[in-house]
């Protein structure tokens, strides 16, 4: 797999803590890559090596989460608000304005926190596997059990530490992951063993402040206020997201594109790549008109 060349750069936050980012080179429009909770640059590669001719891409990592990189959360401020501050400073220091955002997962939350705290408006949007609504993967009680988990493991961080640990260094993780339904068959194996791989390096403390924040956050509402081109992907077996929640909660936002992918989980962009690849491809043509004029 050929590798992908970023620029690291580095700037002072809002709270003066520094901020580590990187962009690709180009001179093509910016899209802004807001990640998940449970991956970094590896869950990306595929898009930006298939759009890196006409476009420009910047990413940073959620703050406190992995390796040495892992500056703290902010005292008070929610984590999304953080990231979302982290984001601004970000365009204001690149002077980017209206770019195309491509977010994953807990990626959409903390762009609708941009939008909304931040005035932040993106050109056109694009949304994987987004995680609408708190309770979006469980019902009932399993929502309380899910819930007792996540305060019982703030106890024991050290637990969550060692075993991210030995997941990430586990030959069997690719076939766990199938057996219990968390990625599909045709899912890229090399990729996902290097997003289990930062694993290693994880904070559980901010790690479990995050999954607490995701657990209480409800966008949902928020989604009739998106007045821009959005393509919503949705994995037709997402265990964290499910089609019949994801479905209709896509639906608030107005003249939405809506594409459900076939035998996909929350890892749409790792199994199904061309796909995914080509589908955006068609929205930015038809919808933003820059990968036409550029060609």
């Amino acid at each position: 797999m050929l590798p992908i060349e970023l620029e690291t750069r580095r700037i002072r936050s809002f709270d003066d803590q520094e901020l580590v980012y990187r962009v690709t080179s180009g001179t093509g429009p910016w899209i802004v890559l807001a990640n998940g909770l449970g991956a970094r640059l590896a869950a990306w590669h595929h898009q930006i090596a298939y759009l890196r001719d006409h476009y420009r891409f910047v990413t940073w990592d959620y703050r406190g989460l992995y390796g040495d990189e892992a500056k703290p959360l902010p005292d008070g401020v929610h984590p999304f608000a953080s990231h979302a501050r982290d984001l601004a400073a970000i365009l204001q220091a690149e002077s980017i304005e209206r770019p195309i955002v491509l977010a994953w997962s807990l990626g959409m939350h903390v762009m609708l926190r941009a939008m909304r705290e931040h005035d932040f408006r993106p050109s056109h949007i694009v949304l994987l596997n987004g995680t609408f609504q708190p309770d979006s993967g469980a019902r009932g009680s399993l929502v309380k059990v899910r819930d007792r988990a996540v305060r019982a493991l703030g106890h024991v961080d050290w637990l969550v530490e060692a075993v991210a640990q030995r997941a990430a260094r586990s030959p069997e993780i690719v076939a766990w992951a199938q057996r219990f339904g968390m990625v599909g068959p045709t899912i890229d194996e090399e990729l996902f063993n290097e997003v289990v791989a930062e694993f290693a390096t994880v904070q559980a403390q901010p790690y479990l402040q995050h999954l607490a924040a995701l657990r209480e956050e409800d966008s949902s509402a928020a989604l009739a206020s998106i007045e821009v081109p959005t393509l919503v992907l949705i994995g037709e077996r997402d265990p964290i997201t499910p089609r019949a929640v994801a479905e209709p909660a896509a639906r608030r936002i107005p003249g939405a594109e809506i594409f459900v992918v076939r035998g996909a989980t929350h890892f749409t962009a790792l199994e199904f790549p061309e796909l995914v690849n080509l589908r955006v491809e068609k929205f930015l043509r038809e919808r933003a008109g820059w990968a036409t004029s550029a060609s």
